[in-house]
């Protein structure tokens, strides 16, 4: 259609994608003729940059002017985004290549919030197979904010059981409302993960280049969504982390902080013991230690091998054995929760897919991914897997994560984002008797 003009009707949902020069006229008319209820506004330079003011402020009084009108106007997402992903919606406008982004193949109960379009395509990727119901990005924040979208989600969508939020700060007097937000969806045992970018004074200032952004107090930020029960990450990896393996972990609350852990590198059996704290090492039980021993006498391992956790079970270790030392470790009484590490170097582990020039099948039967496969599916703990690899082994990690095992790349790593699901609310024991949704 060559103009507004040539709309048959009001539309549900107008995407604007236009230089921002031109972005302010088109929005400002759609407003006041009442041409759609719902914008998105893509284009950048409008807040971001110095003297772009002006050209937001005609949209901005457009805008407030609407609420006004019987049909109180339209609610806007933008501008500097790349709008949203609704899997619910059955839409999708991203603009990104499919063969460039591919659609994750296990869908999951995530929503990412994020001000960044950058930040939330990068950590679609890197959430993959992994594929959220929503993600939607505020940029400016002109008009929806991080706390609107948070409040809205968290009551329309109880199928939402982490969401992933990435700000550069808040629009004004949006802190308090997503704070509420958050307190009422984790006081329902789901969980809110938030990275706060720009806590230094390089970083405000890059934000405020970026997206507008309010930075605030972000360390009194950071307590107060503590308090609320929010999740911190430090990092973008430990945000992936934190919400991948949220996903994954959802309806395996622990019922307590008391780790166990095995693994066929010794290394991984000091890093995890370097990282426990806050959960607790705790000894193996006389049942659990008699167990593993005979599985290591049966292996014919037992004058190498010592019972303790963490459990060092050697590169010997097989697929059956490797098995049999995980499933004891989550029978026992004394585990709460637990990780499993994987070294996938060593030949006794089918960890490479079928080829001819070697006798590997990662597919395989009797594999150990098919193994833990099984294991996963009849116990009720929560568990993760640390395969800590290059890219060779990627596919191992994938089968592992296609069979819902949350796969975290170091077992340090691991253990962050363990202590982490146990602390959150919701990890309490009496949370562990909630029945399934």
């Amino acid at each position: 259609m060559p103009d507004l003009a040539s709309l048959p009707g009001k539309v549900d949902l107008m995407v604007v994608a236009l230089p921002a020069a031109a972005t302010p006229g088109f929005v400002t008319e759609t407003v006041e003729r009442d041409l759609a209820e719902s914008i998105i506004v893509i284009p950048g330079g409008l807040e971001e940059k110095h003297g772009g003011e002006a050209l937001s402020s005609r949209m901005r009084e457009a805008l407030a002017a609407s609420r006004a009108t019987p049909s109180g106007g339209p609610v806007v997402v933008g501008g500097n985004c790349l709008g949203v992903r609704s899997r619910p919606g059955g839409y999708d406008t991203l603009f990104i290549p499919r063969y460039k982004l591919p659609t994750g193949s296990r869908r999951a109960p995530i929503a990412l919030i994020t001000g960044s379009g950058a930040f939330a395509i990068t950590r679609l990727s890197r959430l993959a197979p992994l594929d959220p119901r929503y993600v939607v990005t505020i940029g400016n924040q002109m008009d929806i904010t991080a706390g609107d979208l948070l409040a809205y989600l968290g009551e329309a969508d109880k199928r939402v059981r982490v969401f992933g939020v990435y700000v550069e700060g808040f629009a004004r007097l949006d802190g308090l409302r997503f704070l509420e937000a958050a307190a009422k969806i984790t006081a329902s045992g789901r969980r809110v993960v938030l990275y706060r970018a720009g806590r230094t004074t390089a970083g405000a200032s890059a934000s405020a280049g970026h997206t507008a952004a309010i930075a605030g107090d972000a360390v009194v930020g950071r307590e107060l969504a503590r308090a609320a029960g929010v999740i911190l990450a430090d990092t973008p990896a430990d945000f992936d982390d934190l919400v991948r393996v949220f996903a994954m972990l959802d309806r395996r609350p622990a019922t307590g902080r008391r780790l166990t852990a095995a693994s066929n590198a010794g290394s991984e059996c000091v890093t995890i013991a370097d990282h426990a704290a806050p959960l607790d090492l705790v000894p193996f039980g006389e049942d659990t230690a008699a167990h593993l021993a005979a599985i290591f006498t049966s292996a014919g391992i037992d004058s190498v091998v010592d019972v303790h956790n963490p459990l060092d079970t050697t590169p010997i270790a097989n697929a059956a054995m490797t098995a049999a030392v995980a499933r004891t470790l989550l029978q026992a009484d004394e585990t709460d929760a637990a990780i499993l590490g994987l070294v996938p170097m060593t030949d006794r582990l089918d960890t490479l897919p079928a080829a001819g020039a070697y006798a590997e099948d990662l597919a395989a039967p009797n594999a150990v991914a098919a193994e833990l496969g099984r294991l996963w599916a009849e116990t009720t703990k929560p568990w993760v897997c640390v395969v800590d690899a290059g890219p060779l082994y990627a596919p191992f990690a994938d089968a592992l994560t296609a069979q819902g095992i949350p796969v975290v790349a170091t077992a340090d790593a691991a253990t962050r984002v363990l202590a982490a699901w146990c602390a959150a609310p919701g990890s309490a024991a009496k949370q562990a008797k909630r029945p399934p949704a």
